[in-house]
């Protein structure tokens, strides 16, 4: 028993981490496609 409350518990931290690392790869991509597209557009 104790070892399924780590299985669960660690599935639950791994979700937390891929859901926050989603979140700044998505900011990142995005903000660096405004800035190329600003540029684009300037140039």
């Amino acid at each position: 028993m104790a070892e399924s409350k780590f299985v669960k518990a660690n599935e639950k931290i791994a979700e937390t981490v891929v859901g926050g690392y989603k979140k700044i790869e998505e900011g990142v991509v995005g903000g660096f496609g405004k800035i190329t597209d600003k540029f684009v557009g300037e140039f």
